[in-house]
């Protein structure tokens, strides 16, 4: 008999490391002032999230049917979610504009309705158009107002490499000449983060977040101009932190990997109550700092457990009756 097809341990790694990235990220954003934190936030902001919807799109290769039933489980998980963090917050309930870091479920909503349309498409013919749109609509001052439409369509060419990447294309690039190139390109961006948010390039913080239009972030027209470096920049760092991940399967590491979903809707919620806290409003020495980004860590371990799995594994394996009716009478 055929062996069933091996776990890619190599996106696993990859997703664990990206989301202890997101918590740290979040943990240290409000310290930005502090220059340590500052470049430390700008250097994983430029390709944290186009990597990991890079690596959602890869695994977003499913049939039609298959996607509605999708579509509906991360429904369900965004509202349950939105409710939980809009009560903590005590903001109005809102269904269109997404709590904290929810943008992300609302994208890959968006994302898993147009993969019957770029299923249809040429790659090439594809990824241009996503980019093309995403350099579009930076010009719209309106796009992130209604659910999280910037920062979906900005991110999307990403979600589309991914799509139509697979592993073989993946294997070829994983060369140690390729990974030799990989690390002195991430060390020499780490240097130049002090440049690239400062002068002389000046790339504004909003940028990075891909959630503000041009003229918001006073660029003007050439906005346009500095959404593709960006581009440019996260497309190159995003293979270059890939080229350096393991890819064989890791202790621990590689099955954390595997449940990125509940560390990213989880954390959120420990975020929100920990910025509630005057501990954290007392943060201001370098070794607190240090600290603050170790409990990251530590923290995103913890939620990565199995017992906090049970609920998103619940809600994600739900399998709704009218998709079920289609299907079978699609069949008849």
């Amino acid at each position: 008999m055929k062996n069933k097809k091996e776990r890619n341990y190599w996106l696993d790694n990859t997703k664990f490391l990206l989301i202890v990235l997101v918590v740290l990220g979040h943990f240290i954003s409000s310290f930005r002032q502090y220059n340590m934190v500052n470049y430390t936030y700008s250097f994983i902001f430029i390709f944290h999230m186009p990597l990991f919807i890079f690596i959602t799109g890869f695994f977003s290769k499913n049939i039609v049917t298959k996607n509605r039933n999708k579509i509906l489980n991360y429904i369900v998980l965004y509202l349950i979610m939105q409710s939980i963090e809009l009560i903590i917050t005590k903001a109005k309930f809102t269904i269109v504009k997404p709590a904290y870091t929810l943008w992300y479920i609302q994208s890959i909503i968006i994302y898993n309705l147009l993969v019957p349309i770029i299923h249809k498409m040429k790659p090439i013919s594809a990824c241009i158009l996503s980019f093309i749109i995403g350099l579009i609509i930076g010009f719209d001052n309106n796009a992130n107002t209604i659910a999280s439409l910037s920062r979906t369509f900005v991110m999307l060419p990403f979600f589309v490499m991914g799509y139509f990447m697979n592993e073989e294309m993946l294997n070829k690039i994983k060369s140690r000449r390729n990974i030799i190139f990989a690390v002195i390109f991430l060390i020499l961006l780490a240097i130049s983060i002090p440049y690239i948010i400062g002068k002389p390039i000046k790339m504004p913080r909003n940028l990075l977040l891909a959630q503000t239009s041009y003229s918001n972030m006073k660029l003007g027209k050439m906005g346009i101009l500095y959404r593709t470096f960006w581009y440019v920049l996260a497309t190159i760092t995003s293979l270059s932190i890939l080229l350096i991940v393991p890819k064989k399967k890791l202790p621990i590491i590689s099955k954390f990997g595997t449940r990125t979903l509940q560390v990213y809707c989880l954390h959120s919620i420990i975020c929100l109550l920990l910025k509630n806290t005057e501990l954290y409003a007392k943060i201001d020495t370098r070794l607190e700092l240090i600290c603050l980004g170790i409990s990251a860590i530590i923290v995103t371990t913890i939620l990565s457990f199995k017992m906090f799995s049970y609920p998103f594994d619940f809600i994600m394996s739900r399998k709704f009756k009218i998709i079920n009716k289609e299907i079978d009478e699609s069949k008849a």
